[in-house]
């Protein structure tokens, strides 16, 4: 697969300009084991290191703010994050004492962007990489511990803690009502950023939906996102252009990390030109933008 290639590559360059050393002094999967973590308790620390919280999660103007955020929150923490666009796989991580990084589909919606973001951030911190295809896809259910399904709840109390989510005004005013509505759903996503799947899965394993609604709307969610994607027009011409996208693909803590370099004479203009895939002409352009 050319984008685990490409991905190996980055990884090789961070080993490279680092000497092997992450420049975290104390990366995240230095300081949790989930090997070793009870989940509730791991869920709840790492939600707590990472400073996130509700009034945090409710002040991003948008989802896509908030993966901005999170993307370079897990990068401060020694993990690099890629995005590019994906075929049937919604991200995968790669593994390494030093430099585990994640890949993203560039292609997701933001919602789904956060999730599979720490979907594979948990996939580090059990020391196993992973590819991540769908959230709760049925293939998962037949092993309740395989690492996918560990994965996916680890991800889930980290963005939406269930106290948090028993609490929230609107599932306190649906009561003992075990059905909700898309609009409800909606608003309770919107708050922590999270797909709507995720609030209703969360809400049907804390016993306040029953297993024929969670099953009859997940169905009817996958008819309409099909049918949409049936629908879907081709993209037209335009849009960014390949800098920005490049940019967006690599993220800015990568690229600035080989500018440094290439300042302090590491590494030669040649190499910056490889490792960020542009002309020696666009450099400065790409220093205006992360500096």
């Amino acid at each position: 697969m050319l984008i685990i290639r490409k991905a190996k590559h980055h990884q090789l360059v961070l080993k490279q300009i680092n000497d092997n050393i992450n420049p975290i002094i104390k990366p995240i999967f230095k300081v949790f084991n989930l090997e070793v973590a009870n989940k509730n308790i791991f869920a709840n620390d790492i939600r707590e290191y990472l400073g996130i919280t509700k009034n945090l999660q409710q002040n991003f103007k948008n989802s896509e703010l908030a993966f901005t955020y999170y993307r370079n929150l897990i990068e401060k923490n020694g993990v690099f994050v890629f995005q590019y666009p994906l075929k049937e796989v919604r991200g995968f991580s790669l593994m390494d004492s030093e430099f585990p990084i994640i890949v993203i589909n560039s292609g997701d919606a933001p919602n789904g962007k956060i999730f599979t973001l720490f979907h594979e951030l948990c996939h580090i911190l059990f020391n196993v990489g992973g590819i991540f295809k769908d959230f709760y896809s049925e293939e998962l259910k037949k092993d309740p511990n395989k690492i996918e399904i560990l994965c996916n709840k680890y991800a889930s109390d980290i963005l939406l803690p269930n106290i948090e989510l028993l609490n929230d005004l609107l599932v306190l005013e649906n009561r003992d009502n075990k059905e909700w509505s898309d609009n409800t759903l909606r608003a309770i996503a919107l708050t922590y950023k999270v797909s709507k799947e995720v609030v209703l899965r969360k809400l049907f394993e804390s016993d306040k939906t029953t297993q024929t609604f969670y099953s009859k709307t997940r169905i009817k969610w996958i008819e309409k996102y099909k049918h949409d994607l049936e629908k879907k027009k081709p993209t037209k011409p335009g849009g960014p252009t390949y800098h920005v996208t490049n940019l967006s693909h690599l993220g800015k803590n990568f690229v600035s990390q080989v500018l440094i370099n290439y300042h302090s004479g590491k590494l030669t203009a040649s190499q910056v030109s490889d490792f960020l895939s542009i002309k020696l002409n666009r450099i400065p352009e790409y220093e205006k933008k992360v500096f």
